[in-house]
């Protein structure tokens, strides 16, 4: 709900298209606005989910899910904590850009000073540690609320957050029945 004057700029990134959304708001801050599409909040966190998941498909007969995820939940996520800052942070010489080197979403999102929108799904299970095999309980904190209340700490720049309750990571969110 907002109009866009001649030359304004709007980034749109959906899941992992989010890293390039949340890239561009950290070194183009005068973006009219940046909205993300159930956002990863950065590539460890994404790994982390990931390989838990994985691990835990694989595994489960073995012992219950939530007992093996509780298990494995702090070597995983330091394994893929350091291999996304060895991948995202070379050396200066290397060509990346500096504001992609240790990419995490919550930091481009504190210094943007645009309209900043997350739309999320009501059930990520791309983003949560499933506790059982059909993947109906997702066990983690939805990760759009959490830059969105980020977001609105800042001291400029309207913030707004859509949920659509019923979707799940990946569905359509162009929907009447998105909350406002």
């Amino acid at each position: 709900d907002r109009a866009f004057d001649d030359g304004e700029v709007m980034v749109e990134g959906h899941s992992l298209g989010t890293l390039t959304a949340h890239t561009l708001a950290r070194t183009h801050p005068g973006l009219a606005a940046v909205v993300v599409v159930e956002p990863f909040s950065s590539l460890g966190e994404a790994a982390t989910y990931t390989a838990l998941n994985e691990i835990a498909n694989h595994l489960d007969a073995w012992m219950p899910r939530k007992q093996l995820l509780e298990l494995l939940h702090a070597p995983v996520e330091r394994a893929a904590h350091s291999v996304a800052r060895l991948a995202f942070a070379p050396s200066a010489g290397s060509g990346v850009p500096a504001e992609v080197r240790g990419f995490d979403a919550r930091s481009a999102v504190r210094g943007f000073r645009g309209a900043y929108c997350a739309i999320e799904a009501g059930t990520d299970e791309m983003m949560g540690l499933l506790y059982d095999a059909n993947g109906t309980r997702p066990g983690s904190r939805n990760l759009a609320r959490r830059l969105v209340g980020i977001a609105k700490r800042r001291p400029a720049g309207k913030t707004k957050l859509l949920a659509e309750p019923e979707n799940w990571h990946g569905s359509g969110y162009n929907t009447r029945k998105l909350k406002k």
